[in-house]
């Protein structure tokens, strides 16, 4: 198919269809040697078969990031795009291929872009259709799409005049199986469920139901083709989905369960040593080691003696005295233990 593209794009440019016509007179520049004529039709004909891999990168970049695994596809599809070519074109059309996909993963501008989708005017539609193919691989290539994935998407058929039929088909064939799987693979609710089934959730109830129905009859159908277990699982997973959904329509959305406490360990807390009391007294934690109790008792010493040299009652005076008594003996008790 490839090569029939390139003796298509051969006999458009060749005959002057892509360019500008000359106003009759005397012409006012002579023309280009032919080899250098040669040179310029060779570049617009690999300009054409590369802005497929433009269209590509355009989409693959919708969410902001080339993925590794976009961009292996990439080059792979540039890789078998060179191979299909006339054997006396391929050396010729790699560096020119290498060059329009670099500028395209620098960035592809809305400009380069209509560009791309302009050169595919000269091409036949299935080739059309096999780079709005390419575009749907790339973009599902990492596992994922997001929405600005899919209006990259949307767009690039607008340019291409890909009908909506078409568009439809390539959607259910790469986007499908990932919706499904995000689905079926976690505990996703709400909007998702509509999205995944491709269900406005703002639509009218009635229009709903009709939708949920449609895609039954198609799980329903599909689980009874398949011989795959996982598959399997996944359209019965989705007619329980669609069984949910059509039931929340009718009787409204069932409340979510209040998640069970978690129960109380009965496990009694360990007990640390009794502290005695010159340790109430001073305020000393039991559970210390002997070395930290010291360098507590430091601290507690200087608060006493500078609250005892306050004018204070004589029975707040006699309590810094027993305190200042207590941390004597303790220290002479924790350095015993060290």
């Amino acid at each position: 198919m490839v090569m029939g593209v390139f003796n298509l794009l051969k006999k458009i440019f060749s005959s002057g269809n892509t360019r500008p016509t000359t106003p009759p007179g005397p012409p006012t520049v002579s023309p280009p040697p032919r080899s250098s004529a040669s040179r310029d039709e060779f570049r617009e004909i690999a300009r054409a078969v590369s802005s497929g891999l433009t269209v590509g990168v355009y989409c693959a970049l919708g969410d902001g990031h080339l993925d590794s695994r976009e961009l292996k596809l990439i080059q792979e599809m540039k890789d078998n795009l060179i191979d299909a070519a006339p054997a006396d074109s391929r050396a010729r059309l790699r560096p020119l291929m290498d060059q329009e996909l670099e500028i395209s993963i620098r960035g592809v501008s809305e400009d380069r872009l209509h560009q791309a989708c302009q050169l595919h005017s000269h091409l036949p539609d299935h080739f059309k259709g096999m780079t709005m193919q390419l575009a749907f691989k790339v973009v599902t290539a990492d596992g994922r799409v997001d929405d600005r994935e899919m209006a990259c998407l949307r767009k690039v058929a607008d340019l291409l005049s890909i009908s909506d039929e078409t568009f439809r088909r390539l959607e259910s064939q790469h986007l499908e199986p990932i919706r499904i799987k995000e689905l079926t693979s976690s505990d996703n609710g709400g909007d998702n469920r509509w999205k995944a089934l491709d269900i406005d959730p703002s639509w009218p109830k009635e229009r709903k139901l009709a939708k949920l129905n449609d895609e039954f009859q198609k799980y329903n159908a599909r689980m009874s083709n398949v011989s795959d277990q996982q598959k399997r699982m996944e359209c019965k997973r989705m007619l329980e989905i669609i069984a949910e959904l059509r039931d929340e329509l009718q009787h409204g959305p069932k409340p979510k369960p209040v998640p069970k406490p978690a129960p109380r360990t009965t496990e009694p807390k360990p007990k640390g040593p009794p502290a005695s009391r010159d340790e109430v007294l001073v305020g000393i934690d039991p559970c210390l080691s002997p070395s930290e109790k010291l360098k507590l008792l430091d601290k507690e010493e200087a608060r006493w003696k500078a609250r005892q040299e306050l004018q204070i009652a004589p029975a707040a005076k006699a309590k810094c005295d027993a305190a200042l008594t207590a941390i004597g003996r303790l220290r002479n008790l924790y350095r015993t233990q060290l």
